[in-house]
């Protein structure tokens, strides 16, 4: 037998592996679910999310011959500690969609999809990591990552759909990845130029904080009113950019054009300069005109030792720049809660859009520290 055939056999063992304990867990997890779930819904359960899970590991199988790393193109034996985490969290998204066929659960089944997903948004944080470290970074793992990462993003959009969060159109972000494969997909057959695309630290923030906010609209109890007025101020961004990079992938917009490049420049400049500045002291003056509020109405936050001390503190800080990106997702959460608990409606809104914008795209000139800045733009072990 050749060494191509013994190390593509040892492959195809690592993928049975695989099968045998995702189907262990899917069946483990059923027989937690039987009592816990009414009528027959766990056999529904079950036969989602086995479809999804072996619609995963069907795609890895059919990747096997990608395990090589780049600068090598010999096959790796072993699919490395960075691809199994990949699909432990695909284990985990599969558990999360199987709640697609089913009527939204009550009790502590009703934070399994939000914990499932939490999981899979973890295990898709450290699986590049540790493939860097180990230097055991391959096609194949690269491909189930982006995979994984657009499943993700269906599988959550489409239950916040099912279960009245989120308005239909809304699904659009998590189809958009399948619509961009497939629009490229055609132009290729069409014989129209198509070119990669290069690596965007916004693409990366706007997709991490879209996941994090879908992870929050699963958790029981979050009022579909909340999931929609906040979620469209990550919907309509990711759409935007969306669609700026399927005409720049399709070779529409010529990025490397000298005009485009200086327009983008002019637009860059303003945005993360002037724009960003005066948002920051608004989004800043907003904060503090919503906790006045809620301290004078007595809003539950008044009464929480040192949160309104926190809050306070925060908001010092993302005005005087100081570690501004983490002030920003800390005010964040602390606006969204105040939302959530009939706070002041349309100024608590508009300071989240405003943090949305700060976090995304910067905070803006006249900064005096922040270290975080390389957390939020590097990837891990890079």
């Amino acid at each position: 037998m050749h060494g191509y055939e013994r190390t593509f056999r040892a492959l195809q063992r690592q993928w049975g592996l695989a099968v045998g304990l995702y189907a262990l867990g899917f069946l483990g997890l059923a027989w937690w679910l039987r009592p816990q779930l009414a009528g027959r819904a766990w056999l529904l359960w079950l036969g989602m999310s086995s479809l999804i899970g072996s619609a995963i590991l069907m795609y890895l199988y059919t990747r096997l011959p990608e395990n090589v790393r780049d600068r090598d193109l010999a096959l790796l034996p072993t699919l490395g500690l960075g691809t199994g985490l990949s699909l432990a969290g695909g284990w985990c998204l599969a558990v999360m969609g199987g709640f697609l066929v089913i009527p939204q659960p009550s009790g502590r089944v009703a934070w399994l999809p939000a914990v499932c997903f939490l999981l899979a948004l973890a295990a898709d944080l450290w699986d590049g990591y540790l493939a860097r470290r180990r230097d055991h970074v391959t096609a194949l793992g690269a491909d189930l990552d982006m995979t994984l990462d657009g499943l993700g993003v269906l599988l959550a959009a489409g239950l916040a759909v099912r279960w009245g969060k989120w308005p239909f159109w809304y699904l659009s972000v998590g189809l958009a990845r399948y619509l961009f494969v497939w629009g490229l997909a055609w132009r290729r057959r069409q014989g129209w130029p198509i070119q990669p695309l290069s690596d965007s630290v916004t693409r990366r923030l706007l997709a991490g904080m879209l996941r994090g906010f879908l992870w929050v609209v699963l958790w029981p109890g979050v009022p579909a009113w909340w999931a929609t007025a906040v979620g469209l101020a990550l919907v309509l961004p990711f759409l935007v950019h969306f669609i700026y990079d399927f005409l720049v992938a399709s070779m529409v917009v010529d990025s490397q054009d000298p005009d485009f490049r200086a327009a983008m420049a002019r637009w860059r400049a303003w945005t993360r300069g002037p724009l960003a500045l005066g948002l920051r002291f608004a989004t800043g003056l907003g904060a503090v005109w919503v906790l006045l509020q809620a301290v004078r109405t007595g809003h539950p936050l008044a009464n929480m030792p040192g949160l309104p001390a926190l809050a306070g503190l925060l908001t010092l800080f993302l005005i005087l720049g100081l570690v501004p990106r983490l002030a920003a997702l800390g005010l964040y959460g602390l606006m969204g809660w105040l939302l959530i608990n009939q706070g002041s409606f349309w100024f608590a809104l508009l300071t989240m859009y405003g943090l949305t914008f700060l976090f995304l795209w910067g905070v803006g000139p006249k900064v005096w520290w922040q270290p975080e800045a390389r957390f939020f733009t590097r990837r891990l072990g890079s």
